[in-house]
């Protein structure tokens, strides 16, 4: 039997519900997880057509969806007796007033969802068992996004002053030139993949010392630029889905010069080419993950 299991999981707690495997614990019930794999309800305006039939046609970009709602139906099984069930219940419901990530492992495929929990138990009294007990989560973002990201790291060629870049212990140039000893993981160019059946949204954080700011390049032609410094110890984060800079938590988009923000096909790539010149421990780490809609 394939791995089946569900968590949800807090900043300082997972609290696992099994599906393939069966006995004492938090038990996933035959009904399953409503909501998962199908999509959000669409949020498409169309206009009728005064003549003729039908509607007017739509753009792919006017295709959206609402926010996602996943009913999650469990069920309780104790070895010891009505304190050992509380205490399962108990660490369920502590889920309140918090987001929450639902976890689900299907066999190979490892996703998650994020949002506010509401808990509905069973009212009937069992010593050693909860039946009919239901978790509901809305999560404002509609996308299961692979659990395990894919991080890329983009480093720059030259230095802010006009030098190249050498080793700690100096042996020969690393970056770009081939000759020498070079770090195999200095790049400033990667390809960013998303093994998802929806368009994903790459994140980039901005960290060390660009005096400069930083110029990203996407398959040659579309480009993301950021005109501000950037100071070590303060990075910059650049969200494709908010289309926003933020530092220390402040928005300072305004220092976007160029905002294309290009997105990851499903099942596809986009290539990422750093073109900035940089400073002290310069680099542009690049998140993203499976997304399926």
């Amino acid at each position: 039997m394939s791995v089946y299991y569900a968590q949800l999981v807090t900043d300082d707690d997972t609290i696992q519900f099994e599906g393939s495997a069966r006995g004492a614990g938090l038990l996933l019930s035959p009904d399953g997880i409503e909501g998962w794999y199908g999509t959000p309800d669409a949020k498409v305006s169309m206009t009728e057509r005064g003549q003729g039939d039908g509607a007017h046609d739509i753009d792919e970009q006017d295709i959206l969806y609402a926010a996602r709602t996943v009913t999650m139906y469990w069920s309780i099984t104790s070895d010891t007796g009505r304190a050992e069930t509380l205490d399962y219940l108990m660490a369920v419901t502590q889920t309140a007033h918090r987001l929450v990530k639902l976890r689900v492992v299907d066999a190979d495929m490892d996703t998650y969802v994020e949002g506010y929990a509401t808990h509905t138990i069973d009212a009937k009294r069992h010593d050693r068992l909860a039946v009919d007990c239901r978790t509901t989560l809305v999560c404002p973002r509609p996308e299961r996004l692979g659990w395990s990201p894919c991080r890329y790291m983009l480093s720059p060629a030259l230095r802010a002053d006009g030098g190249m870049y050498f080793a700690e212990i100096s042996k020969g140039l690393v970056f770009p030139l081939r000759y020498g000893e070079r770090n195999p993981d200095a790049s400033n160019r990667c390809v960013i993949s998303n093994a998802g059946s929806s368009r994903a949204y790459p994140v980039y954080t901005l960290g060390g010392d660009w005096p400069n700011g930083v110029a990203l390049v996407f398959n040659g032609d579309r480009s993301l630029t950021y005109t501000g410094s950037v100071q070590v110890g303060h990075p910059v984060v650049l969200d494709s889905r908010a289309r926003t800079a933020t530092l220390d938590g402040v928005d300072v988009s305004q220092y976007l010069a160029k905002r294309d923000f290009p997105t990851v096909p499903p099942f596809g790539e986009l290539q990422c080419t750093l073109l900035s010149a940089g400073g002290v421990n310069a680099g542009v780490s690049v998140l993203c993950r499976d997304t399926y809609m």
